[in-house]
């Protein structure tokens, strides 16, 4: 497997490596700005205007246009002579530049305004809301919230009215389970997709609905409701944390235990302090120090620990000592606590820091790269922009330094292409690590 992973790799570094020496025009980076690739396409600046590249370095939109984001949905928003519009993925322009504001597509649709009117366009521009409300938002899980005589309602995909604008503030998330979050006289309460009210306006805070039940909380104190609105777990908690594993923490008297989804007490209030479940297991403090039960209440790592955070692809970090490491599932410490700062475990890797430099483990607890860069990003295509004397480059996941830290500027990789930046100047590097020879020129 390791050498067929191998003859994959290099297979690939001659692929790009091809690709790169088949590339016609000037090497060098020569652009003002460069935007990472999507669908792609990547936009760049030049002389102050904005067109796009394609993966080939063709400059496949010119830069006409004053200002530009990346394509989302098969369409870009860009901005020319003051207005905003929307083209296509071929420059074709399908929403004409007169619109003073535009959000991107989501769900097929984009909130614009002209003047001080919003409304809601389709992909071929047509306003399917009309322009007639004073704000709107973006359109989410079906809906969109909308402003009309100083108040607020939600209109649906096709325009139509789901909730009338009679609210002094709906939320922004829209339905969630097909419920939504209104408020009137600085007090919440839900309407579901009806525009029925579930429950009336009598909470000074709530959260969206997640597996049937919405947090809610009044003069100070949480509890939960169900679809009805009826109070599934009374508002009599001090805090609370979201569902997870099927547990609820709540916090009573300065003691945090754990109900479960219909209310019952399961793990008695009798600790310091604790955090939510994660992976079948929750953090708790005992007299200072952390461990960790079970959803049944079991301790199964015995609270030894000064500090600790929640399991993470299947490890979770830990303060012993004044020094942080990983333990797994069992209590084992896969990595002794030797480091200064430990983050939580993403796609496989962790950033660790040692006297104010970073390095990362795997998800064995596994040591590969030892502390050396002043920054990190996330790995992103198999790499990692890493900080090394004031100048950015890039790791692999094998802890190479894959492309040698030299750029004043990088963003992530993306589509096997990362824009960078030198001596003031962006353009773009594949995973070679040379600098794509891309021509301005068509």
């Amino acid at each position: 497997m390791q050498r067929i992973r191998g003859i994959l790799l290099a297979v690939l570094l001659l692929m790009t490596a091809f690709l790169s020496s088949a590339l016609a025009g000037e090497a060098g980076l020569k652009y003002d700005l460069a935007l990472e690739f999507s669908e792609d396409r990547a936009a760049v600046s030049v002389n102050g205007k904005y067109g796009y590249v394609d993966s080939t370095g063709k400059m496949v939109i010119a830069p006409v246009y004053d200002f530009t984001w990346g394509f989302y949905e098969g369409m870009a928003y860009v901005k020319k002579n003051g207005k905003w519009g929307f083209i296509g993925k071929d420059g074709q322009e399908i929403v004409d530049f007169k619109y003073d504001y535009v959000s991107y597509f989501s769900e097929g649709l984009s909130y614009v305004r002209v003047g001080d009117k919003y409304g809601y366009i389709d992909k071929t521009g047509r306003e399917v809301v009309p322009l007639v409300y004073e704000d709107a938002g973006i359109m989410m899980n079906g809906s969109g919230p909308v402003k009309q005589n100083g108040k607020w309602g939600v209109v649906d995909p096709n325009g139509q009215v789901i909730v009338g604008p009679k609210y002094d503030e709906v939320s922004q998330w829209g339905f969630f389970e097909g419920f939504v979050a209104v408020k009137q006289n600085s007090k919440w309460g839900f309407v579901d997709k009806s525009g029925k009210e579930i429950t009336r306006q009598l909470y000074d805070k709530v959260g969206v609905f997640r597996e049937g039940m919405a947090p809610v909380s009044r003069n100070g104190k949480w509890g939960y409701i169900d679809r009805s609105g009826r109070e599934i777990i009374t508002v009599r908690y001090d805090d609370l944390y979201s569902i997870g594993d099927g547990r609820i923490g709540v916090l009573k008297n300065g003691k945090w235990g754990f109900l479960d989804k219909k209310g019952r007490m399961v793990i008695d209030n009798k600790y310091d302090n604790a955090k939510g479940f994660s992976e079948g297991r929750a953090a708790v403090s005992i007299a200072g120090k952390w461990g960790f039960i079970d959803i049944d209440g079991q301790i199964i790592i015995p609270p030894v620990y000064e500090d600790c955070a929640n399991f993470s692809e299947g490890l979770a970090a830990v303060k012993r000592s004044g020094k942080w490491g990983y333990i797994d599932e069992y209590g084992e410490e896969v990595t002794p606590p030797a480091y200064d700062e430990a983050r939580d475990l993403y796609n496989g890797y962790a950033w660790v820091a040692l006297s104010g430099k970073w390095g990362y483990i795997n998800k064995y607890g596994r040591l590969i790269l030892a502390p050396r860069y002043e920054e990190n990003n996330r790995f992103s295509g198999g790499l990692a922009a890493v900080k090394l004397n004031g100048r950015w480059g890039y790791v692999n996941e094998a802890g190479r330094e894959f492309i040698e830290p030299i750029y004043e500027e990088v963003k992530n990789f993306s589509d096997g292409f990362a824009p960078v930046c030198l001596n003031g100047k962006w353009g773009f590097i594949g995973l070679h690590s040379e600098v794509v020879p891309w021509s301005q020129a068509d």
